[in-house]
């Protein structure tokens, strides 16, 4: 699922032995483009429909027989009255994307915003951080990350043979940490879409961003980073095949680190240097506090309200198909 033409001409021309052959075939290469980009184009018709069949039909999104099932039981609860009232968001819309990469190892993983996961970052950030090791193993989160990260706004060059990965939450989990902390403990007058910490209002204003940014790609503008879906980001849509994807969840903080060192270890980092900084993520990791009792009047609210339910589960639909997390139950009073 890859469109960029340049990019797969001049590797061929690099590796291959057939230089001369590449040399004559040059002349071609606009024709060839051409039909390259008619392909690339015709997925910006993705976004003018959001049912789970015609995104397959269309090369748009790749589901198996499952995936298949389950989205289209959840798109009829949703959407009982048909596709041309369905406000369902649709996937893959390209947003932008940040990339923290460690070159020396092939390691490239997507920076998916998510404030809980800041110390995740800060963890890669400091994988090619010689300065790190020579100063007696100084812990993490006590710097400036933008200054010790090789960031990239784009996939690497050849990214197939690098190891792209990236963590990921449950979307209702995600939604009301960033809001208590966007629109909660921020108390500036109009933030979040002029709501201030109203949740309906929100959640509603996000879900028209939403809708409109996937069909017009209109401006982006603070906090919607730490709103839109989670597969919007990553240029999932093109590489989604090369991503290694975990789950960030609150109940086990270790699984997804280990995971991740599994990979890192294959990648050539030496299980010293990773043990170090597993060692400092710890002391961190129990340090931090994410407000779990104060995020339950937010949950409470989305599940037993109608209002809050059906907009949040179809801005964050494709999130639970695409990435296999079970759907959030209601819990309406009758």
């Amino acid at each position: 699922m890859r469109y960029d033409f340049h990019s797969k001409l001049h590797t061929f021309i690099r590796y291959s032995s057939l230089v001369p052959l590449a040399i004559i075939l040059l002349p071609y290469t606009n024709m060839v483009q051409d039909l390259w980009e008619i392909r690339r184009n015709a997925h910006k018709s993705c976004a003018t429909t959001n049912h789970p069949q015609k995104l397959v039909a269309g090369g748009c999104l790749e589901l198996d027989h499952q995936q298949i099932a389950i989205a289209m039981e959840w798109y009829n609860r949703l959407c009982p009255t048909g596709e041309k009232v369905c406000d369902i968001v649709s996937p893959f819309i390209d947003f932008p994307a940040e990339f923290l990469q460690s070159p020396g190892h092939s390691i490239n993983f997507c920076d998916v915003p998510n404030r809980k996961l800041e110390l995740v970052k800060d963890f890669m950030c400091h994988l090619d951080d010689e300065s790190y090791f020579k100063n007696n193993y100084t812990a993490l989160a006590g710097v400036n990350i933008k200054s010790e990260c090789h960031n990239a706004t784009e996939m690497p060059e050849n990214s197939e043979y690098w190891s792209s990965l990236a963590l990921i939450e449950d979307p209702l989990e995600r939604f009301i940490y960033e809001f208590y902390q966007e629109c909660e403990l921020n108390t500036v007058n109009g933030r979040c879409y002029e709501c201030d910490g109203n949740l309906e209002c929100f959640l509603g204003k996000q879900h028209v961003f939403d809708l409109l940014h996937a069909k017009e790609r209109i401006a982006v503008r603070p906090p919607a980073q730490y709103f839109v879906p989670q597969n919007w980001h990553c240029h999932f849509r093109a590489y989604q095949d090369e991503y290694r994807v975990f789950l960030y969840n609150q109940h086990d903080k270790w699984s997804h680190m280990l995971a991740i060192k599994d990979v890192l270890l294959q990648n050539g980092f030496s299980e010293q240097k990773l043990s170090h900084l597993l060692s400092d993520y710890a002391l961190k990791l129990a340090d931090q506090d994410f407000h779990y009792g104060q995020l339950n009047r937010w949950r409470r609210q989305i599940l037993e309200r109608r209002e809050l339910y059906g907009p949040f589960v179809r801005q964050f639909f494709y999130d639970y198909i695409i990435f296999r997390l079970p759907f959030p139950e209601p819990k309406f009073s009758e």
